[in-house]
């Protein structure tokens, strides 16, 4: 017979080999990013970046009604709209803005909706490649990832079970555009023969310094006309010279008047600072705030940014935009990055929005808040937080389908609609707070080396102690629509302080919806810029001059006022 301490021994290394089994099983994949995937390739371990390049193209090879297509996913944060033609037939009395788009912007359920977003596409990549994770731009390194702009790949002769149908063949690199199968409209009407900002069944998505415009065939004709300016190389120069001004000046490249301010790499750093959910969670809150401080003459408490800043800036700086209040003909950069309808139709959005992740990852473990308290820790400061700007439906773009207009947001009873309706997908916002459990960790990136090991005091090394203002200049923002800078510069005594550009991602018309934010007279709170190379009195005496970019002038206030 066999020893019975043998088979004791057998049993307890067959136990832990299951205990081990099962942690591995169980270890959530790991995101690193895409510049790390593209190193691994040059050092010739090629398999990493080629599982997840074939993943997206399978998804985009899928059928448009297929749940997990491209197409399906990409049209959740925008267009096709679900629109409310119930609403839209009220009369202006009745009816009320909306957001056709599922995408939460302006409020707190900004950071959680765009997690369950980016891992939804993630699970629909690993249904085509098992086990493949999604990738995350590192934004605060330098450039453009070489594989958002080469337009063709070429897979190795390497074997691999995902990879193998395509061999050493070279393909239309998924990562570099994305060709509607469907048509896209921006109005209600099917046949609007002034909707230049439709987008035809065929149409491929295109970044700056590309026009995209393709609603008629005028437009398909003047940007054709455009475009053909530019060849591949000299358009992904102007590309990474365009992201890389955003990083550092903090505005587009063609605003030569513009002198640097505070690029999206010190944003995403200043943002870490945030006290709480609301205000880390989106531009709505942290102006809000910033504006109450200003008048209260709590100066000291003003300067809060929010994930949503430097988001809103990366978005322009790779698709660009056109302002045409001045000139409707007027053709120039207008690429999906630039502007909400269309945005997530460019492959590249997603791997924008899993750095932006990545963010709010580092800012859970820097503020040791993994719950996202969202009011309570509010409720010190203000008598009535839950009606604190940005924690409503109505607040900024309006309700998303399914949600009425006066509902509370919240992270434990909003739905994250359209996840909520699939299986093993994140309900609610409280939900997708633990991203361990979710399935994946976020590996080595720059804003901290070893997001796992170090204590999260490091993170506090990478923020750059901020000055005090003196005052702030608070700006009323235009009814414009689709995306648009504010500048802001004072005068005074011959001499120029440039006080700040500011980004307001929106959406453009359409036309007999009450859409909101697609509206032409849509509303904006306020921008606020925080004035630190003047006294108090000397930004009273001040001339200011505050202007977006179709060069419109704006009103002001500066707060808080002289004491008397």
């Amino acid at each position: 017979g066999i020893n019975a301490e043998y088979m004791g021994t057998l049993s307890e290394c067959l136990f832990f080999f299951d205990c081990w089994l099962m942690s591995e099983i169980l270890r959530p994949g790991t995101r690193h990013p895409i510049q790390h995937l593209e190193k691994l390739y040059k050092e010739g371990d090629q398999l990493p970046l080629e599982r997840l390049v074939f993943a997206f193209k399978k998804i985009m090879d899928l059928p448009p009604t297929d749940d997990l297509s491209f197409f399906k996913i990409a049209g959740y944060h925008g267009e096709p709209f679900e629109l409310r033609k119930n609403v839209d037939s009220l009369d202006t009395v009745d009816s009320y803005t909306y957001w056709g788009g599922y995408c939460h912007h302006g409020n707190i359920l900004f950071p959680v909706w765009h997690r369950a977003y980016v891992l939804r596409l993630e699970h629909a990549l690993q249904s085509q490649v098992p086990g493949v994770m999604m990738s995350f731009w590192d934004e605060m390194e330098d450039s453009v990832p070489s594989i958002f702009l080469r337009r063709n790949f070429t897979f190795s002769a390497m074997k691999d079970k995902a990879t193998k149908e395509f061999g050493n063949a070279t393909i239309k690199n998924p990562l570099f555009s994305y060709t509607l199968p469907v048509g896209l409209r921006d109005t209600l009407e099917e046949k609007d023969e002034e909707d230049l900002y439709a987008k035809p069944c065929g149409y491929e998505t295109v970044r700056y310094p590309y026009s995209g415009l393709a609603g008629t065939p005028d437009w398909i004709r003047k940007s054709k006309e455009y475009n053909s300016q530019f060849s591949d190389e000299s358009a992904n120069e102007k590309l990474v010279a365009n992201v890389n001004c955003w990083k550092t000046n903090g505005h587009s490249i063609k605003d030569t008047k513009c002198c640097a301010t505070k690029g999206t790499d010190q944003l995403y750093k200043d943002c870490l600072e945030a006290p709480n959910y609301v205000l880390f969670s989106n531009n709505s809150s942290a102006r809000a705030m910033a504006q109450m401080e200003a008048e209260a003459g709590r100066l000291e408490r003003a300067d809060v940014v929010s994930l949503e800043d430097p988001h809103n800036k990366m978005h322009l700086a790779v698709g660009g935009f056109t302002n045409r209040e001045e000139d409707k003909e007027k053709v120039g950069d207008d690429g999906d990055m630039g502007e909400n309808n269309t945005a997530a139709f460019d492959p590249i959005f997603f791997f924008h929005h899993c750095f932006v992740d990545y963010v709010f990852w580092l800012w859970q473990k820097r503020q040791g808040n993994y719950d996202c308290k969202t009011n309570d820790d509010l409720a010190c400061e203000y008598k009535d937080p839950e009606d604190f700007y940005g924690t409503r439906a109505y607040d900024h773009q309006g309700p998303t389908p399914e949600v009425r207009p006066d509902d509370k947001l919240t992270l434990n009873g909003t739905k994250l609609l359209p996840f909520s309706n699939f299986k093993d997908e994140p309900k609610f916002g409280k939900d997708c707070l633990q991203i361990n459990s979710l399935g994946y960790q976020y590996g080595h990136g720059v804003l901290n080396p070893d997001v796992t090991d170090r204590p999260a005091k490091i993170l506090r090394a990478t923020i750059i102690p901020r000055a005090l203002p003196h005052a702030a200049l608070v700006v009323k923002v235009p009814a414009l629509p689709g995306s648009f800078t504010i500048s802001a510069v004072a005068r005074l005594d011959g001499k120029e302080h440039i006080l700040g550009h500011a980004v307001v991602f929106g959406r453009r018309e359409i036309r007999g919806s009450r859409c909101a934010n697609c509206l032409a007279n849509r509303a904006q709170a306020v921008e606020v810029f925080l004035i630190h190379s003047m006294t108090l009195g000397q930004a009273h005496q001040a001339q200011y001059e505050v202007t977006v970019s179709s060069g419109q002038t704006l009103s002001y206030r500066v707060l808080p006022p002289l004491p008397k």
